[in-house]
């Protein structure tokens, strides 16, 4: 028996569906929801005001001027005088001489230290909107596409976009992103090999582009042999890809002497930094409730029997699974993972119509988990 407790929030429900629907008429609505989403993520994450007003005052962007104004130049870090109280910076800045893309765009762009700011958040307001455009073609469900987009920007991977001033991430996830809309062969082999000199993380990551096509292409049979023939051109456009970054970054290697720093990696501090503060808090933050989709197309795979896609998906999930409890960042390592998500809300898990009761609990449970002080009220004290 359905309750009027029950009657009530359902007949709410179907108000905010069909008021947000309404609205999705229009025009432009991609862009509208885009600039909605950005606007949540300001607001929900609010970055700290020093991020962008004294971005240029920490010892670290003497490193990033440095290797902006001469992106394959090897950086000593130790001739900056790192504080030891910063190990996790320097380390981080061990690790970044073949992360070329963002130096070579500020050598270009002339943006200095701030490039690593300005690019991550163009990133920011291009791949709302992009992140729409990519689950509205093929779901074919504008509901869908928003709610997903909205309960995207609510997440701390959402946050990056506007919280992060020496990383870049967001700019590697555009490019990730991408391919998936635009899905020519030009698209997909600059933007895996852009992605990948932004992070080494986004070359794992990238794995799942293939697997995204071949999923939705509905032809996800036993043999590797006919999924390689179904989908071979994005398929064989990747492995070009990720053959001449290899290349690139042992051509870089033996000329210009570049190499990564292998500092703090998989240490016992890290792990029980982890086991302390990560697990399983840290981890949920990550994508919050959208967490479900990976459980609902992981079971999808395994239950339909799509041995080859659910082993392929599995080992590239572990793989970027393992990539982040080695190092501190478990958070923002595990944003990789993204792609892996669309391709679990995108496929014949569920009805359409469990869907988008998914994606609106998805939606709405993310304003469960907003930490008060880490939205505009950090900025009640300033009044």
């Amino acid at each position: 028996m359905i309750t009027t407790t029950e009657i009530f929030i359902q007949e709410k429900l179907n108000f905010l569906d069909e008021t947000i629907s309404k609205q999705l008429n229009k025009r432009y609505w991609i862009i509208y929801v885009g600039i909605i989403a950005v606007f949540l993520s300001l607001i929900v994450n609010t970055p700290i005001l020093s991020l962008y007003t004294h971005a240029t005052d920490h010892w670290s962007s003497k490193v990033f001027e440095a290797q902006v104004n001469h992106p394959f130049t090897p950086i000593q870090i130790e001739e900056y005088n790192p504080p030891s109280s910063d190990y996790g910076i320097t380390s981080h800045l061990d690790k970044i001489a073949f992360r070329i893309t963002v130096p070579i765009l500020g050598h270009i762009f002339h943006t200095g230290a701030y490039s690593w700011i300005l690019f991550n958040v163009i990133s920011g307001f291009l791949f709302f909107p992009l992140l729409v455009s990519v689950i509205y073609r093929y779901s074919k469900n504008k509901l869908l596409a928003t709610y997903i987009t909205l309960a995207f920007a609510m997440s701390y991977t959402g946050s990056r976009f506007f919280n992060d001033n020496g990383f870049c991430d967001g700019l590697a996830w555009l490019f990730l992103l991408i391919p998936l809309l635009y899905t020519n062969i030009y698209s997909v082999f600059f933007c895996i090999l852009f992605a990948s000199f932004v992070d080494e993380r986004a070359l794992i990551a990238s794995a799942s582009i293939p697997l995204f096509f071949i999923v939705n292409s509905n032809q996800k049979k036993q043999s590797i042999f006919s999924l390689i023939k179904v989908n071979s051109r994005i398929v064989i456009t990747s492995a070009v890809a990720w053959l001449v970054y290899f290349v690139l970054r042992y051509y870089l290697s033996n000329t210009f002497n570049l190499h990564t720093g292998t500092t703090m990696l998989l240490t016992k501090s890290i792990l029980w930094y982890h086991a302390q503060k990560s697990i399983p808090y840290g981890i949920i933050c990550v994508f919050q409730i959208l967490w479900i989709w990976f459980f609902l197309g992981f079971i999808y795979l395994y239950t339909s029997k799509h041995w080859t896609v659910s082993v392929s998906y599995t080992f590239i999930f572990i793989l970027l699974f393992f990539t982040s409890i080695i190092v501190f960042d478990i958070e923002r390592s595990l944003g990789y993972c993204f792609t892996l998500l669309l391709s679990c809300i995108l496929m014949d898990s569920v009805s359409i119509k469990t869907k988008i009761k998914l994606s609106r609990l998805s939606f709405l449970g993310g304003f469960f988990l907003i930490v008060p002080f880490n939205t505009v009220i950090r900025y009640l004290n300033h009044i």
